[in-house]
């Protein structure tokens, strides 16, 4: 029998589900360092966000910088994953009792990939949506892109400012709707440092930080991306991919309100291993090369 993949939704975010014309742009407050969240920093623990900021200083007065080219940005900077590389868990051509293990690897990180997806999907859509629209320069190190959107017979309208700090830049997505139920709030803030090697998101929720995406790559196939929930029934949650240039690949998860913790990893070999709190008595289960359960080492 196939177990669930334990973690509950990190963050319920509003969506921007369809473009409608692009309004001008506002001048909103452009992102400072000041306001990076060391509460956010101790989340994920991917990112050392005082070492990544190192000599960076505020748009307003950094030297002048190039502007964020949304569309060859980082996939995690989009809030968007790959996570093919842990396509070697898949079922074979067996169907005997003898590939019990990698079916449930497979069902493991399909439901991993899909909850990380629905995680991030709202806020990637809105980048996405904003990406497309008109960018105004609204400073020498500072940039803009503005959409309004139909939601339940209100316009919410997304503000998407990015600012030049001298070793990457800041960015900030703001939403204001007809009803006021959202006036100017900050949804989310984060950073990409020049290079697309690193970067965060921190997530809100009218004001209180509700989670954190932090990513590290070095465009060679080394890379890794954890996501961990700060507010509501999920604290304490988490997810951490895990790829590395040989072809290896890993999800690890962690269940906030039990402290249980499940993980799948394929090996570059195709061999693998799964551990669920509800399968195989919580102990972790192998496949070999072949697909076949094998004991683990």
């Amino acid at each position: 029998m196939r177990r669930s993949f334990i973690l509950a939704p990190v963050v319920v975010s509003l969506a921007l589900f369809a473009a409608c014309d692009t309004p001008s742009a506002s001048h909103a407050d452009i992102p400072v360092l000041a306001d990076v969240s060391a509460q956010a920093d101790a989340q994920v623990g991917l990112v050392d966000r005082t070492a990544a900021l190192q000599g960076a200083t505020d748009a307003d007065v950094a030297a002048k910088g190039p502007a964020l080219n949304l569309n060859t940005a980082p996939a995690a900077f989009r809030m968007t994953l790959d996570a093919s590389r842990l396509s070697g868990a898949d079922e074979g051509t067996g169907r005997s009792s003898t590939y019990d293990n990698v079916a449930t690897g497979a069902f493991a990180a399909t439901a991993a990939y899909g909850l990380t997806a629905s995680i991030l999907a709202p806020e990637a859509l809105a980048i996405d949506l904003v990406a497309d629209g008109h960018i105004t320069r609204i400073g020498q190190n500072a940039w803009q892109a503005v959409r309004t959107v139909p939601i339940d017979g209100n316009d919410v309208t997304g503000t998407f400012t990015v600012a030049w700090v001298g070793v990457g830049w800041l960015a900030e997505m703001r939403l204001s709707s007809s009803d006021g139920s959202w006036n100017g709030q900050t949804w989310f803030t984060g950073y990409l440092a020049q290079g697309g090697g690193l970067g965060w998101w921190d997530i809100y929720d009218h004001g209180n930080l509700a989670g954190v995406v932090e990513w590290l790559g070095d465009g060679q196939g080394n890379a890794q991306l954890g996501i961990a929930a700060v507010a509501g029934d999920a604290a304490g949650s988490g997810l951490n991919w895990l790829f590395v240039d040989t072809g290896a690949a890993r999800v690890d998860a962690v269940d906030g309100s039990t402290g249980e913790q499940s993980w799948v990893q394929v090996n570059p070999d195709a061999s693998g291993e799964v551990r669920l709190p509800d399968y195989n008595g919580g102990a972790a289960a192998c496949w070999a090369t072949d697909r076949t359960d094998t004991p683990c080492d």
